[in-house]
C-alpha cells in the first residue's frame, strides 16, 4: 500500500495530474460538491467499490474485488486501470461475508485518517492523510452493503422512504407525494431497532458494515450507469421494439429496419470504443456505453421520424436532463433545470407506459440531482471505471485452479508495471512506450507533440503541402506551400482533420469553435502550423430544431419545454451544405462534437459531447 500511494501521490503529482481544491460556485468535480466540503483541510479523498464477477460460465465461482480510487487525481486519469488500488479480494462459490470483506477497508481507512502515510520527498518527509468520501455500488451489491431490502422489497429505495407497491409479482414505485429522505441517523436507528426486534424496519435489516465509516445515505450515491443506461434507457428501448408491445401506441418495432439503417449509417468519433450495432439484432447484447451513445447522440435525431410526438417529447426530457448532468461544469440553475426535467419525465411514465414502468431505477431518477450537488456531475460517481477494472481482472484468470493466486499475482504485477512505466516515460522513445502500453495497461501521453496554444498540442510530424485557392483565400496567403499536420490534442481529447487517412467509419473532425462572442460548428479540413490555425468549413444552422420538427405533444408542460428548447444548447440542427472555408485560430477551438446524419435529408445534427473524462 505504501508503494502504491507513493507512486500515485508524487509521481502523478509531478506530472500535474492532481486537481486543485480551490473554492468555486461551479460544480465541476468531486471537490466542488457540498459533500467534499466536510472533509478537513489537508485531507485527500477516497472512493470505494465492490461487486461480484463470474469468471466462468460452467462454475459457480465468484470473485469480489474491493477497490479504492483517489479523488484528488485529475478526472481524466482518476479511473484508469493503473490508478485503481485493489485492497482485498474474495474468491468463493457464494457471496462473501461482508464483515470479512470490508474489514481490511475499515482498518485501512482508520489508519489513513489517523496516522496517514509518511513518505520521503525531495524536500523532506510528508505525512498524507485520507478520508473516505463515498462508495459506489450497483443495486444488487448496495442492498447487502447497507443491510437493507433489495429493490423488489418494501422500502427498497436507499435514498427515501417510498414503500413501493406490489403488482404483477414485482414492486413498483409510482410517482405520488414526496417521501421523506433518509438520513444517516435514521438509517442507523432503523438498523438498531431492526436488530433488537428481529424484524425489518423501513427496509433496513440491521447495522451496515459501513456504519461509522461514511454517511449511509449521502455517501452512497446512485450510479447513473446502471440506473439511467442499463436501467431506464434499456427498458424503454425494449418496450419500443419488443413484439409483445405491438398493440401499444409507442411500439415502433415495425420500423426497426429503417431505424437500423439510420443507426448503422452513423460515423462516431475515434474515441468511441464501439461503433453502432443493430437494434433489431444486437440490442440484447448492448453494453452500457452503447446505451449511453444511443441516449446522448443517436436516439433523438433518428426517432423524431418514428416515435409518436407525445412519446418523443417525453423521452427528450430524459435525454436533456442527462446531457446537463454529465457536463464538465454545472451551475445550480442547470442542476435545478435537470431536476425539473427528471421529475416531469418520471411523473408521466405510468400514464404513457403503464404502472410497471415505474421500476426502482425510474424512481431513482428523481434522486440523481441530490448526489450531483453532493459529489459533482454524474461522471464523478459512475461505475464505468470500476466496471472496466473488473473486466480487466476477469481477463487475467486463465484457469479454474488457484484463482486467488492468479489474481493476486496479476494485481501485484499491474502495480509494479505501472511504476516501471512511469520511469520508462522519461527515457524511452514513443514507439517503445506505445508497445509497452497494452502490456502494462498504462496510458502514456504522446511525446511527438508540439505546443501550439495553452492546453493545445499538435500530434505527429509536420508536412509541407501546396495550398489550394480556397485555402489561400481563407489564410489571406499568396504563397504556395503551407506547413500542415493532421491532429491536435486539446482538453483531454484528440481532434482530427479530414486529412487523417483513418476517417472511414469514424469521424473526429467535427468541432465547436468560438468566433467573437458566439459558438459555431464546422468540419476541420486541415491544421496549419504557421500561423497555428484550423481550416474549417462551417456549418450553417437551420431555423428549426428537433423539438420543432416533432409535432404537438398535446401536453402543456411538454409544450413549455419545447418552447424553451433546452436541448438547443447541445443538439444543433445544421444544413448539410457547408459554408466557404475559413481560418480559425487554434486557441478558438472549444471541443470535438458528434455529427448525426439523416439519410435522404438536407440537414444533420451536431451534438456536443458533455465531457471528455468518460471513455465512450
Amino acid at each position: 500500500m505504501h508503494a502504491c500511494f507513493t507512486r500515485y501521490i508524487f509521481v502523478l503529482g509531478n506530472q500535474n495530474k492532481f486537481v486543485s481544491t480551490g473554492g468555486t460556485n461551479v460544480i465541476c468535480d468531486i471537490h466542488t460538491g457540498t459533500g467534499y466540503r466536510k472533509i478537513p483541510p489537508g485531507f485527500s479523498g477516497l472512493i470505494f467499490n465492490t461487486d461480484g464477477i463470474s469468471p466462468f460460465k460452467s462454475s459457480r465461482t465468484t470473485v469480489w474485488p474491493l477497490m479504492i480510487a483517489l479523488s484528488n487525481l485529475l478526472p481524466s486519469v482518476r479511473m484508469n486501470k493503473d490508478n485503481l488500488i485493489t485492497i482485498a479480494l474474495w474468491v468463493g462459490e457464494s457471496k462473501p461475508p461482508l464483515e470479512d470483506l470490508f474489514q481490511p477497508l475499515v482498518q485501512l481507512f482508520g489508519q489513513l485518517a489517523t496516522h496517514g502515510i509518511k513518505i520521503k520527498t525531495p524536500v523532506g518527509e510528508k505525512v498524507v492523510k485520507f478520508r473516505p468520501l463515498f462508495g459506489v455500488f450497483d443495486l444488487v451489491a448496495k442492498a447487502p452493503v447497507l443491510n437493507m431490502n433489495q429493490f423488489n422489497g418494501c422500502n427498497g429505495c436507499p435514498t427515501c422512504l417510498h414503500p413501493g407497491s406490489w403488482m404483477h409479482g414485482s414492486r413498483y414505485y409510482l410517482p405520488s407525494s414526496t417521501y421523506q429522505i433518509r438520513t444517516n441517523s435514521s438509517v442507523k436507528q432503523a438498523g438498531e431497532k431492526a436488530e433488537s426486534q428481529g424484524s425489518v424496519v423501513d427496509g433496513i435489516k440491521g447495522a451496515s458494515v459501513l456504519t461509522g465509516m461514511v454517511d449511509l445515505v449521502k455517501s452512497i450515491p446512485t450510479d447513473y450507469m446502471h440506473c439511467v443506461l442499463e436501467g431506464v434507457t434499456k427498458w424503454l428501448v425494449e418496450k419500443w421494439f419488443k413484439s409483445s408491445s405491438h398493440g401499444s401506441p409507442y411500439y415502433i418495432g415495425r420500423h426497426v429496419k429503417a431505424i437500423d439503417s439510420e443507426l448503422l449509417h452513423q460515423r462516431p468519433p475515434h474515441d468511441f470504443s464501439r461503433a453502432p450495432r443493430s437494434i433489431g439484432k444486437h440490442r440484447h447484447h448492448w453494453k452500457a456505453n452503447e446505451f449511453r451513445n444511443w441516449l446522448l447522440y443517436y436516439s433523438l435525431p433518428i426517432l423524431v421520424s418514428f416515435l409518436p410526438p407525445l412519446y418523443f417529447h417525453h423521452y427528450s426530457l430524459l435525454v436533456c436532463a442527462v446531457h446537463i448532468l454529465l457536463q464538465a461544469e454545472l451551475t445550480e440553475c442547470k442542476v435545478q433545470a435537470a431536476e425539473n426535467l427528471l421529475a416531469d419525465f418520471y411523473a408521466l411514465l405510468p400514464e404513457l407506459y403503464g404502472p410497471t414502468s415505474c421500476t426502482l431505477n425510474a424512481h431513482l431518477l428523481v434522486h440523481l440531482t441530490m448526489y450531483v450537488r453532493l459529489w459533482g456531475p454524474l461522471w464523478t460517481h459512475s461505475l464505468f471505471g470500476f466496471e472496466s477494472m473488473n473486466g480487466h481482472i476477469k481477463s487475467t484468470i486463465h484457469s479454474k485452479r488457484k484463482v486467488a493466486e492468479q489474481l493476486s499475482f496479476s494485481i501485484d504485477m499491474c502495480h509494479v508495471l505501472g511504476s516501471l512505466a512511469d520511469r520508462l516515460f522519461e527515457i524511452e522513445s514513443e514507439d517503445t512506450l506505445q508497445f509497452i502500453a497494452p502490456l502494462s495497461k498504462h496510458s502514456f501521453v504522446r511525446k511527438n507533440m508540439t505546443l501550439l496554444s495553452p492546453g493545445i498540442h499538435s500530434i505527429g510530424n509536420m508536412q509541407s503541402s501546396c495550398a489550394t485557392q480556397d485555402e489561400q483565400a481563407a489564410l489571406n496567403f499568396t504563397g504556395r506551400s503551407i506547413l500542415t499536420f493532421k491532429r491536435i490534442y486539446m482538453h483531454d481529447t484528440i481532434l482530427y482533420s479530414t486529412q487523417y487517412n483513418d476517417q472511414g467509419k469514424r469521424d473526429s473532425s467535427v468541432c465547436c469553435y468560438r468566433l467573437g462572442t458566439t459558438k459555431n460548428y464546422g468540419i476541420v479540413q486541415k491544421f496549419c502550423f504557421s500561423p497555428p490555425v484550423a481550416l474549417v468549413t462551417p456549418f450553417r444552422e437551420t431555423a428549426s430544431s428537433l423539438l420543432k420538427r416533432a409535432s404537438n405533444p398535446c401536453r402543456q408542460n411538454l409544450r413549455n419545454y419545447a418552447e424553451v428548447d433546452l436541448m438547443g444548447a447541445f443538439i444543433i440542427e445544421v444544413h448539410n451544405e457547408v459554408l466557404p472555408m475559413c481560418a480559425i485560430p487554434i486557441s478558438s477551438l472549444l471541443s470535438k462534437c458528434v455529427k448525426v446524419s439523416c439519410k435522404d435529408s438536407l440537414h444533420s445534427y451536431v451534438i456536443n459531447i458533455p465531457n471528455n473524462y468518460e471513455h465512450h
